[in-house]
């Protein structure tokens, strides 16, 4: 029974929100979702850091203020270790996440 007067759970994260390979149906913002009796608006992706998870919820408020009002927010942060790193060139800007165990190399020694 959804006893908050909300209509909406906006959920944020990395893979953990999107749901990862389970699937959307799989994430633990769908079963929030479920037993809150609140319809979902799943913003996660899978790769992204704290500066992207933050900034999407941020977004998405101020340009459906509408949802926003009647929205339960829950923002799953990721790894405190990954960094956006952002790629210019004359033809386009691109953006990823890293972390340092990239750059550790793999000697197979477990």
């Amino acid at each position: 029974m959804n006893e908050m007067n909300k209509k909406y759970l906006i959920a944020s994260g990395c893979s953990f929100t999107e749901g990862h390979k389970l699937g959307s149906k799989a994430s633990w913002a769908t079963h929030l979702a479920q037993e809150l009796d609140l319809e979902l608006i799943n913003l996660g992706r899978g790769g992204t850091g704290n500066e992207i998870i933050t900034q999407t919820v941020i977004n998405h408020a101020t340009m459906r203020s509408d949802i926003a009002k009647d929205s339960f927010f829950v923002i799953q942060l990721s790894e405190c270790m990954r960094y956006l790193v952002n790629y210019d060139d004359d033809e386009k800007s691109i953006y990823w996440h890293i972390t340092p165990s990239q750059f550790i190399k793999d000697t197979g020694f477990d």
